[in-house]
């Protein structure tokens, strides 16, 4: 995500916030992180619609390649 300039999009939260934590403590930006949760979220054929709306509502609020610059 670093070299691509883009944000990832996970539910593994216990290993990507210490990563994010790391970062911050060594005053390095990274390019944005998403959290999903199957619960919210469930994976699934019909819920595929679902996701893109969440995510291009997201983007649509956080525009441009920076937009998501040190987010989680």
């Amino acid at each position: 995500m670093q070299a691509e300039r883009s944000a990832l999009l996970t539910e593994n939260v216990s290993d990507f916030m210490p990563l994010v934590h790391e970062l911050a403590a060594r005053n390095e930006d990274h390019w944005g992180l998403i959290f999903s949760s199957p619960l919210s979220m469930p994976r699934g054929a019909g819920t595929t619609g679902i996701f893109v709306e969440a995510l291009e509502l997201l983007l649509h609020e956080r525009p441009g390649v920076g937009g998501l610059l040190n987010q989680v």
